[in-house]
């Protein structure tokens, strides 16, 4: 009597196996989400065995120019950046003129400052910019409306790493000279060409 007391009622049937709320039991629809679930884990590892890896997801359209790009700005910078350096290296003292072609650039200056008729002078060059390492300077003088040079071959000798000091130069006549400073470099030649006009 007092056993049954203690034992609770139930009012209808006990549920079926595996469909209570017990530790492990799980309904119906839980049952078909697991399958579920499975099902794909499946499919997924056929399509991807083990120890394969998805290749990575090829770049989208335009994701390729903004890395064109950006080597664009560096290559540009750095043009910029060696042509500041070149115009640095070619900084000369005060009193020095510049000559330029789009292929070299020298600066030079007379010894003395002022030329004159049938007086010896002599030329500080700076290779500034050349195709190639210079290792020489010749420079001449005619006069286009005589047809001739000069009377005396100048010489020149190198005073430091593209300096060079030319003497034994004289223009004889008053008129128009057209001076050559051909760099040399290799087996070529640069020629650069400045005109001076001597009064008599």
């Amino acid at each position: 009597m007092l056993g049954d007391k203690l034992r609770p009622r139930r009012d209808g049937p006990p549920p079926p196996c595996g469909e209570g709320s017990g530790v492990g039991v799980r309904s119906g629809e839980e049952r078909e989400v697991l399958r579920s679930r499975d099902a794909r884990t499946r499919s997924s590892t056929k399509l991807f065995p083990r120890g394969f890896t998805p290749p990575l997801t090829p770049p989208r359209q335009g994701e390729g120019n903004g890395v064109r790009c950006a080597v664009g700005v560096i290559l540009v910078l750095t043009t910029a950046i060696l042509s500041t350096h070149g115009a640095a290296a070619c900084a000369v003292p005060e009193g020095f003129a510049r000559l330029a072609t789009p292929e070299a650039e020298i600066a030079y200056r007379w010894e003395p400052g002022v030329l004159r008729v049938g007086q010896f002078f002599a030329a500080e060059v700076i290779a500034c910019r050349a195709p190639g390492p210079v290792r020489e300077i010749v420079l001449d003088a005619q006069m286009p409306a005589h047809g001739h040079g000069m009377n005396y071959r100048p010489t020149a000798k190198p005073t430091g790493p593209g300096r060079f000091r030319v003497a034994g130069l004289m223009l004889h006549m008053p008129g128009t000279w057209r001076l050559t400073f051909d760099l040399v470099h290799g087996d070529t030649r640069t020629r650069l060409t400045q005109e001076v006009t001597l009064g008599p």
